[in-house]
């Protein structure tokens, strides 16, 4: 395949992948579906966009999700019924956590989930059992006022130090977005 047509097949199937249109995907899947770097960047953006159909298809042709493709979905999708899907994928560890400066493990699609400000996706993976819980006071937030993607749930969480997520004081966090959502 010409370098050019390459090129233009792959901005065709990302636009159709953020779009959520899934004719314009069935038709240019199969020809770049040896390409994974085009494929991944194209599922990568549905997951972002909240294209479920696309995620859906892609799923059903074989592309397996990355544990990138949930964090995103969690924080940029703002759509329970795509986290949901992707987190019942086989190749998804809900536990899955990350090692940061200092040693600190974290979930790092909770901790996407808040960043992105969703409610809905955070008390969904807090309620899983396999998502494996960790303390606000782990995440360095400190200085947070300087921080433009704090959403005010979490610097009111942060500030008043009820939203914790491990042990008794998990439940206690649960009891503060219930009220904040009301």
């Amino acid at each position: 395949m010409d370098p050019l047509e390459l090129v233009e097949l792959e901005k065709g199937i990302k636009m159709a992948a953020e779009t959520d249109n899934l004719t314009v995907t069935k038709l240019l899947f199969p020809l770049c579906c040896d390409n994974s770097i085009i494929i991944d960047e194209a599922f990568l953006r549905a997951c972002t966009r909240n294209s479920i159909r696309v995620v859906e298809y892609f799923i059903n042709q074989g592309v397996i999700p990355s544990q990138r493709h949930f964090e995103d979905a969690c924080c940029y999708s703002h759509n329970i019924e795509l986290v949901k899907l992707l987190i019942n994928h086989p190749a998804i560890d809900p536990s899955y956590t990350r090692i940061f400066v200092q040693s600190k493990i974290r979930n790092y699609a909770v901790r996407s989930a808040y960043l992105g400000g969703n409610i809905e996706i955070l008390v969904f993976l807090l309620a899983d059992p396999r998502v494996q819980k960790e303390s606000l006071q782990d995440i360095e937030l400190q200085g947070h006022q300087q921080w433009a993607h704090i959403t005010p749930i979490m610097k009111e969480a942060i500030d008043n130090q009820k939203f914790g997520l491990d042990g008794d004081v998990y439940h206690q966090g649960l009891d503060v977005i219930e009220n904040i959502q009301n």
